[in-house]
Order: structure tokens, then sequence, then C-alpha cells
């Protein structure tokens, strides 16, 4: 199985896919510190890029990019778009947190839709 990781953090998804035997073919991460840890973790390589990139607004490019992949074959579609913000464990939020965590929660969702699977 071919693997696409969305907001994939240090890589906790990525290291079970891989002991599984999945191959990664994209990871995009959009903090960068986060993105060096995953890189770290799971190197860039012929058939695997890691990329940061900011992901929101509209998902109409990932979608293109992600349907180019699907020429060569099914993939696994993984996003893990950060939720802690909506958490009710979270002592203080910031006077936008709930709104970026459910926007990006939107766009992935969106972006499923998009690729109609």
């Amino acid at each position: 199985m071919r693997v696409v990781d969305l907001f994939c953090g240090g890589g906790g998804f990525s290291c079970g896919a891989v002991q599984a035997g999945a191959e990664l073919v994209l990871s995009v991460e959009w903090v960068p510190k986060l993105a060096a840890i995953y890189a770290a973790n799971f190197p860039p390589g012929p058939t695997h890029e890691v990329r940061v990139e900011e992901l929101g607004g509209s998902p109409s490019k990932m979608a293109r990019e992600i349907r180019a992949l699907l020429r060569s074959g099914p993939l696994h579609l993984h996003g893990s778009p950060p939720c802690t913000k909506l958490s009710v464990m979270l002592p203080v939020r910031g006077p936008n947190d709930v709104e970026v965590a459910v926007g990006l929660v939107d766009w992935f969702l969106d972006l499923v839709d998009r690729l109609r699977p």
C-alpha cells in the first residue's frame, strides 16, 4: 500500500504504516519544526517527498496532486489535522484557536470530498 500522510507531525502514523509494510509517497506538515523531525525519522527519497506546506484554503491543488499520484495505483490518504485546540482539556485557548482547528478539519474533509474515494 502507498501512503499520503497530511499533517504528518513527527511521524506516528507513518511509523505504523511502514511497520505494516506500506510505502510512503508524500508527507506534508505545516509546522517547520515538526517537518524537520519527520524528515529525520523518514528521510525523503526517490519515491517519497517530504515537504513543509501550509495546508488550508482551497484544497484544489492538493486534490490535483493526489489524483496524479493515483495514476500509479491506489493510495491510502491519511490526514490528522491538529485538533488539540478543540480539546476540553486545554486550559487556555487563543482567540482564534477553535476557528483555525475547525478550518483545518473542514479543509481535509473538503479535500476528501473532491477526491471522491
